[in-house]
Parts: C-alpha cells; sequence; structure tokens
C-alpha cells in the first residue's frame, strides 16, 4: 500500500478497489478459461486433489481439508496458477522513478524519469520459458522450474521492494476457487466460441465469459436444475 493509500484519500481508495476487484476478477476469469481450455488440465489437477485426500475415488470433497498447510502442499495446483499469472497477467506494467542515470542497451536514462516495465513483454520474451504461448503449467514443475532461472523474467505481481503486497492473498483466492471448481462442479462453455480478451484497463473478455455451472453427485455426475432436467427428459 503507499502513502496515498495509507492516508485514505479518495485516489487511494480507488487504487485499492481496483487492484483488489478489478485484477483478481480478471485472474479468476482468466483460471476458468483456461480449465475449460485444457480438460487434461483439469483432471490432472483432479487427480492431485484425490491423491492428497481433498476428493474421494468416487469424486465428492472430503470434509475439512482445505486448509492452508494442505493447499501449500498442491504443487501442480500452484503450477497451474503461476501458468496462469504467466499467460495471462492482468496488469501490463508499472512505473518506477529513475534514482540515479544509468544507461540501457546504449540509451541513457536521466534520473527523475518515470519509466515503465512490461510484464506481458517480459514474459513473451523471457528466454526461459519454452514454447511462450503454450499453456503448460509442467514448465513450473520440479522437473523444469523455468520462474527459477533469473531474478526478473516471471514477475506478473512486479518485483523489487515495490512488489505486490497483496500477492500472496490473491494466489490462495485462486488456488480455494480452483479447488472449489475441481471438486465440487463441473461447467462448459455456454457460447460457441471463447469470446475475444482485451488488455485494458485489465486483462478481460469483451462481453464476458459465459459459462454453465454443474453440481456434482457422489460419483461426479451432473445435477440438473430441475427446469432443465425436465426440459432434458425423454417422454
Amino acid at each position: 500500500m503507499d502513502d496515498a493509500a495509507a492516508r485514505g484519500t479518495p485516489d487511494g481508495t480507488l487504487e485499492l478497489i481496483f487492484a483488489a476487484y478489478a485484477t483478481t476478477a480478471s485472474a479468476s476469469t482468466s483460471l476458468i478459461m483456461q480449465l475449460l481450455k485444457h480438460p487434461a488440465v483439469l483432471e490432472k489437477l483432479r487427480e492431485e486433489l484425490r491423491t492428497q485426500g481433498i476428493l474421494h475415488s468416487g469424486g465428492c470433497p472430503c470434509e475439512g481439508t482445505l486448509r492452508l498447510d494442505v493447499l501449500s502442499g498442491l504443487h501442480y495446483l500452484d503450477c497451474v496458477i503461476k501458468e496462469v499469472m504467466r499467460l495471462f497477467t492482468p496488469i501490463s506494467g508499472g512505473y518506477r522513478t529513475v534514482l540515479q542515470t544509468f544507461e540501457l542497451d546504449g540509451f541513457q536514462i536521466p534520473k527523475g524519469w518515470s519509466v515503465m516495465y512490461s510484464i506481458r513483454d517480459t514474459h513473451d520474451t523471457a528466454p526461459v520459458f519454452k514454447d511462450v504461448n503454450v499453456f503448460d503449467p509442467d514448465r513450473f514443475g520440479q522437473a523444469r522450474s523455468e520462474d527459477k532461472d533469473g531474478r526478473f523474467h516471471y514477475l506478473p505481481f512486479g518485483g523489487g521492494v515495490r512488489t505486490c503486497l497483496g500477492k500472496h492473498l490473491a494466489k490462495l483466492f485462486l488456488k480455494v476457487l480452483a479447488v472449489e471448481l475441481a471438486s465440487t462442479s463441473r461447467f462448459e462453455l455456454a457460447t460457441r466460441t471463447f469470446p475475444r480478451i482485451t488488455l485494458v484497463p485489465v486483462l478481460h473478455p469483451v462481453d464476458g465469459l459465459s459459462v454453465k455451472f454443474f453440481g456434482l453427485d457422489s460419483n461426479q455426475n451432473k445435477i440438473l436444475p430441475e427446469t432443465e432436467a425436465m426440459l432434458s427428459a425423454t417422454v
């Protein structure tokens, strides 16, 4: 939180609303969209939940298992969240004030200038990431760990001393959402095609993301709403 936000000024309040709401909504939408596009990833996530005792083999969620220490042990889930944030970072970049004159690629950057760094361009061009346009959570697994090579190749929450203070809460929220989606529902796209994505003011579908959610019974079969069940019944 910066000084303006700490003082409770209108600008600070707007900043907190924008940072806490819009970016989290953006990342949540991107998470759902990628799970829709990549059913194999969703099934692998469900398998990890079964292995960790969060899902019974029959499909229904186990009671009292969604604790912080359990979430921290879900390594594939962590990889999924990281990959969503790599490809679909809500914010395009950030600004920094130059504290002392320096040279970058033959250009002199004077002290006092305000410079912008691009998160998306960094993720797209960082040499540590292979097949940058492919949604591949395994790139963050122990066998590859592509985000470990270099300090500022992966920075969805910014970097340095001004990194996002809410990043741990945001990742926790996304993990809980993913677990709930994987363990308690089946979902499908409610439109013929996926919506077009725009990048401003945060990354989001132009006309929203329309999704049908169905509850699951103990065998992970869809529980249809009464009206829909009647409409689809054979007579």
